[in-house]
C-alpha cells in the first residue's frame, strides 16, 4: 500500500523504482512468514487447544484466515517441497515489475 501510494503520488524516475523495491521486499518478507513452519503450526494448534473456545469470534476468524494463508503458501509441505516453493514463489515475486 505504502509502494503504491508512493508510485501514484510521485512520478519522478526514482521514485517508480523505490516503491517497486519497497513492494516487492514487502512481498518477500510476507511470503516468508507465510512458510514459517513454527508460527504455522503454533497458530494451527489453537484451533486444537482449550484457549480455542475462550477466543472472541474476530481472533477465531483471523486465526482461520492465517490458516488458510499458511497452507496456500504450503507450509504444510515437507522441508524439500517447501523449499522449492518459497524458491519458486521469490522468482515470481522478483520477476514481477508493477511500478516500472
Amino acid at each position: 500500500m505504502l509502494a503504491t501510494s508512493f508510485h501514484h503520488i510521485i512520478r519522478a524516475t526514482v521514485w517508480p523504482k523505490a516503491a517497486e523495491d519497497i513492494y516487492i521486499q514487502a512481498l518477500s518478507y510476507v511470503e516468508l512468514l507465510n512458510t514459517d513452519n513454527a508460527l504455522y503450526l503454533k497458530i494451527k494448534a489453537l484451533k486444537e487447544d482449550s484457549v480455542w473456545h475462550s477466543l472472541d469470534q474476530d481472533s477465531r476468524h483471523a486465526a482461520t484466515m492465517f490458516i488458510e494463508e499458511f497452507e496456500k503458501s504450503g507450509t504444510q509441505l515437507d522441508i524439500e517441497k517447501r523449499k522449492i516453493f518459497v524458491e519458486n514463489e521469490q522468482q515470481n515475486i522478483s520477476s514481477w515489475k508493477p511500478f516500472c
